[in-house]
């Protein structure tokens, strides 16, 4: 989209410089968010892989909201305090052994 400042003060900008801009349209407090890169999808389907304590990934449905470009947030699936899989994912499947670093 276009947008257009004005400064209140001089500025070393140069006129239609190209800036990244982040605008924040709503605020969820308390969100449950995890990073983008933690969730999957396929077909229709959007997951992520959970460490449990059987030292086993457990694949887990969840429903998304809102997103930013580093972080997600999770409606249903996955609840505070569930560890959520960030790395490897092209690695594990569902049921898989995993080393739970503590």
């Amino acid at each position: 989209a276009d947008v257009r400042f004005a400064f209140v003060a001089p500025t070393t900008l140069k006129r239609d410089a190209v800036v990244d801009v982040d605008v924040t349209l709503d605020q969820r407090p308390n969100a449950l968010i995890v990073p983008r890169r933690a969730v999957l999808r396929e077909d229709d389907v959007t997951y992520v892989m959970l460490a449990g304590d059987d030292n086993l990934a457990h694949r887990r449905v969840v429903q998304v909201g809102f997103s930013t470009r580093n972080e997600i947030q999770i409606l249903s699936g996955v609840v505070a305090g569930e560890r959520v899989v960030t790395s490897g994912l092209d690695q594990i499947v569902d049921g898989a052994a995993i080393l739970i670093e503590r």
